[in-house]
């Protein structure tokens, strides 16, 4: 046994003094330059690039390799710069661990890597070439011996690998991606840092990261665990359990990053997303996202939004290698509204395929024009919106949104924006004046169901509204429309196009049993003048709301039926009498009861044409046609038909100067002009018989008569002052 610990002791200081001298001879007995060309060889061969390195250098302090001046040549196509360059790459081994044939590396070092991330318009990666190399199996074994120029290639011994970090310091990193317009022209991560520890095949490694969007920073930050890496490295496979952090990011710095935008934008954006799985089945993620006083302007300072600020969280899956989002939940909560979403953005790029199911809360629709000013600009709201429904298809080529909307109370006002578009002023305006644009189609179709409770649109209330709801382009249209308005029934269809100059709309509707003032009240601005129960069927079309534009543009025809009525402006009896009283026909009163009416007409060239009126009282009929100016100007021809009694009443030599009916009741002709609100009546004598043209000559001749004989006793008068 003594012998054995003596012997022991003389081999182990004989190894040690060995070890000592080959420290101290190494450096000078390694060809470094041999083993940088062996090594350019062997890094060529397992990439398929040409690799360049300037130096090398070994320390056995450690013992440490380093690289200087490293490049890896580009892929063919992808341009002339390198893909990947870096000033050093420095190894570290353990040396202890050399002797128990167990590599240990220390640390891996990057200092300053630059590295080209290139997708070209057909899909194909720079790197795809390397990736398909190193997922094939080596040809041969690391030749340790190879370290001695003159030494042969021999397997080496199985060992195992440990790297116990991993360092990447002052990284660049160019990503550019011709498949995505807004990386077309190339994004640079700088200041790019990575720190991963406990680096082997068999267990998850720890890694740390950041990097900073076109400046040096941490914009980006994330950690957590990725691996293990297996035996044979398959980047696809390897699983990763991440924490992603982008910290408060200024907005107003995208145009720096993604190149000019075509509008101002500002505010700050945050998040953090939990991320874990692998490239090949999928990336699982889940997180939130905080956005505080966005503002966005167009060319001209004109504010799109102002100071909206919003949370959202969402959580899915992204399987990478299809280029499919599936969305588990998604949630954006803004300005007391909750909008909700999930389902699936298929084929991530150029021409996305979009299935999702979104709703929302009741959303309160007072305050969006202060976050919205466009909206203010074109409507004022007030009360609730609640949407629910589907949207399928592409951006830009099918996009479709089915959507059920409700509201418990809608209100809303032109605002001045949407006023403007209704005149043919804004589309021509006066010299100096920019003129109105029309407003563009969004990228989206809409069609669905609208249920209103109660409402209001500017004059006109209503409730209990139904309607399918459609737009193309920047035409709206609701079908199927049924509601409960002016103390009646509406049911029909209505259409806008906003993209039009002035603002085109149209309808085509019947109402049944509605209060004719409280239509006139909110539709004309001619409340008190007429009153009663109608029904209506009226279809219109045009352009503008404003007095030119309508005699300009509105057209429509119709026809109605009223009963029990009051017209408050005339009484039509009175004016007969009145225009009629040189005939001996008398007329008392300022208002006109009637019973019935029936009228059909259309509009053109800013007047109704009447075709027919009828109006039904007591003691009388009329049946009028003409027009009614849209300027409340009125030019009727009528004929007044009086019933047996009234016709009574006449003395009989004077029933003898009007048309009869064929029972002989008496017919008054009648001329209707003046306003709606102040008419006119005159007797149509052409329509008149013979005899009472007759008579009313011999009263003109009176009259006539009467005014010379007048007119002579006050010449008279003034001569006498004269002699």
């Amino acid at each position: 046994m003594k012998k054995f610990v003596r012997y022991s002791l003389i081999g182990g200081g004989i190894l040690l003094l060995l070890l000592i001298v080959g420290l101290v001879a190494a450096p000078y007995l390694l060809n470094l330059d041999s083993l940088r060309q062996w090594t350019e060889k062997q890094a060529a061969a397992r990439l398929g690039r040409e690799v360049t390195i300037q130096d090398v250098g070994f320390s056995w302090a450690g013992p440490k390799v380093r690289l200087s001046g490293f490049s890896i040549a580009e892929g063919e196509g992808f341009g002339t710069e390198p893909f990947a360059d870096l000033e050093s790459f420095d190894l570290k081994l353990k040396f202890l661990d050399l002797l128990r044939l167990k590599a240990t590396v220390e640390h891996i070092v990057f200092s300053a890597p630059r590295v080209r991330v290139i997708r070209d318009d057909s899909g194909r990666f720079n790197f795809d070439d390397i990736l398909e190399r190193l997922s094939a199996p080596p040809e041969a074994s690391l030749p340790l011996a190879a370290m001695n120029p003159g030494g042969e290639a021999v397997q080496a011994p199985p060992i195992d690998l440990l790297v116990e970090q991993i360092r990447i310091e002052n990284g660049t990193f160019f990503i550019q991606d011709a498949t995505i317009p807004r990386l077309g022209r190339g994004i640079t991560c700088e200041d790019v840092t990575l720190l991963l520890t406990d680096l082997s095949f068999d267990r998850p490694m720890t890694i740390r990261a950041s990097l900073g969007l076109n400046q040096p920073g941490e914009d980006i930050r994330f950690e957590g665990k990725v691996g293990p890496l297996g035996k044979r490295i398959l980047p696809a496979k390897i699983p990763l359990d991440l924490q992603l952090t982008i910290e408060p990011f200024e907005l107003a710095r995208l145009p720096k990053i993604l190149g000019p935008l075509p509008m101002g934008i500002s505010g700050v954006v945050s998040a953090s997303q939990k991320v874990g799985g692998t490239l090949e089945e999928g990336i699982l993620f889940n997180g939130d996202a905080l956005l505080r006083g966005l503002n966005v302007q167009k060319p001209g300072d004109q504010q799109l939004v102002a100071g909206f600020d919003g949370a959202f969280t969402l959580g899915g899956r992204l399987d990478v290698s299809a280029r499919d989002l599936y969305l588990d939940s998604s949630r954006l909560e803004a300005h007391k509204a909750i909008f909700e979403a999930a389902g699936s953005v298929r084929r991530l790029g150029r021409a996305p395929v979009v299935s999702l199911d979104v709703s929302s809360n009741a959303i309160p629709l007072a305050g969006w024009e202060e976050v919205l000013p466009p909206l203010g600009s074109m409507l004022e709201l007030d009360g609730d919106l609640t949407f629910k429904g589907k949207i399928r298809g592409t951006p830009g080529k099918d996009l479709l949104a089915d959507l059920s909307l409700r509201s418990e109370k809608f209100e809303a006002d032109r605002g001045p924006g949407l006023m403007e578009r209704s005149s043919s002023e804004a589309a021509a305006p006066p010299a100096g004046k920019e003129p109105l644009q029309p407003i563009k189609a969004p990228p989206i179709t809409v069609k669905g169901t609208a249920a209103v409770k109660d409402g209001r649109f500017e004059k006109i209330s209503f409730s209990d509204l139904t309607a399918d709801l459609s737009q193309k382009g920047t035409r709206f249209s609701l079908d199927n429309l049924s509601l409960r308005a002016f103390s009646g029934g509406v049911q029909g269809s209505a259409w806008a196009d906003l993209g039009k100059l002035p603002l085109a709309y149209g309808s085509s509707l019947s109402l049944d049993k509605i209060q004719v003032n409280e239509i006139l009240s909110s539709l004309a601005g001619m409340g008190g003048i007429l009153y009663g129960t109608t029904s209506m069927d009226l279809s219109l079309s045009g352009k503008g709301t404003e007095f030119e534009d309508l005699k300009k543009y509105l057209t429509g025809k119709g026809s109605l039926s009223g009963e029990d009525g009051r017209l408050t402006s005339a009484n039509l009896a009175g004016g007969a009498s009145k225009a009629a009283s040189l005939l001996g026909i008398g007329g008392e009163g300022s208002e006109t009861t009637f019973e019935a009416m029936k009228a059909s007409f259309s509009i053109e060239n800013g007047k109704m044409k009447v075709q027919s009126l009828g109006i039904e009282a007591g003691d009388w009929s009329l049946e009028a046609l003409g027009d009614i100016g849209l300027d409340k100007t009125l030019s009727l021809s009528s004929r007044m038909t009086l019933s047996e009694a009234a016709t009574a009443r006449i003395p009989e030599e004077r029933r003898r100067l009007f048309p009869k009916e064929s029972d002989g009741r008496v017919q008054v002709p009648l001329k209707i002009g003046g306003t709606v609100t102040s008419p006119s009546f005159a007797l149509d004598t052409s329509a008149m018989g013979e005899a009472a043209r007759e008579e009313v000559k011999e009263k003109i001749e009176e009259k006539k008569e009467d005014l010379m004989e007048k007119l002579q006793e006050d010449l008279g008068e003034k001569l006498k002052k004269f002699f």
